[in-house]
C-alpha cells in the first residue's frame, strides 16, 4: 500500500493487473484460500484502476502449465490489457 500511495501521490497513475490463472488450479486450492486475495482486489479497486483476470475462463493453449502463460496466453494478456486500458482512461 505504501507505495502505490507514493505513486499515487506522486502523479502516476496506477492501474494493477491480475493475471489469469488456469482453471485446474483455481478448482484445486481448498476453500477460502482465495479470500484473502478477493478482499485485497475488493479494497484496492477502490483507490485504484484493477484489471482483474481471474475469474475469467482461459482455455488451456494460453497455459505452459497451471501457472505460467504461453506465447498465446502473453499475447491474449496483452490484447485484454489494451482494450481495458482505453476504457479506463
Amino acid at each position: 500500500e505504501l507505495i502505490l500511495e507514493e505513486l499515487d501521490e506522486a502523479g502516476i497513475e496506477v492501474l494493477l493487473l491480475s493475471m489469469p490463472v488456469h482453471n485446474e488450479l483455481k478448482v484445486a486450492l481448498n476453500p477460502g484460500w482465495w479470500d484473502p486475495f478477493n478482499y485485497t482486489v475488493e479494497k484496492l479497486s477502490e483507490d485504484y484502476h484493477f484489471i482483474d483476470l481471474t475469474w475469467e475462463n482461459w482455455g488451456g493453449e494460453n497455459f505452459y502449465d497451471p501457472v505460467h502463460l504461453s506465447e498465446i496466453g502473453r499475447q491474449n494478456v496483452c490484447i485484454e490489457i489494451s482494450d481495458r486500458i482505453d476504457v479506463v482512461r
